[in-house]
């Protein structure tokens, strides 16, 4: 009796096992579909948790992640994307850019001959004196 109840726990412990997602370490870049450029301030997130990052320029990501979550990308002048994690430990994203949003950059100028340096990036400004 007491060998049928060892062998009915291993057998579902041995069972049961393959239903626990394994986590597993993904890195990746995401780049520009335009022109292959990588693009930073991107935000990555495993949906349906709170895990995520922002890239940075390079484009990078790493994440701890289970094989079928899926990873949110939210960009801010490109289209969002989801992709589906499978076997593989790297990704290389591809996005496509929004139309209709024209892209602002930071704009350094000098005011006259006062070298009063203004600053602005998207609607903040500040003036250094």
């Amino acid at each position: 009796m007491k060998r049928k109840i060892i062998v009915l726990g291993i057998l579902s412990v041995a069972i049961s096992a393959p239903s626990f997602a394994q986590k597993k370490s993904i890195i990746g870049t995401i780049t520009s579909s335009e022109n292959g450029n990588p693009v930073g301030g991107i935000i990555v997130m495993v949906k349906g948790t709170h895990q995520g990052l922002v890239t940075a320029d390079d484009g990078y990501f790493d994440l701890i992640v289970s094989e079928g979550d899926t990873i949110e990308l939210s960009p801010r002048y490109f289209v969002d994307r989801e992709v589906i994690v499978g076997a593989d430990f790297k990704y290389n994203i591809n996005l496509d850019e929004k139309y209709g949003q024209k892209r602002t950059g930071y704009l350094f100028r000098q005011m006259d001959k006062k070298e009063e340096n203004v600053f602005t990036q998207n609607t903040s400004s500040s003036i250094n004196k």
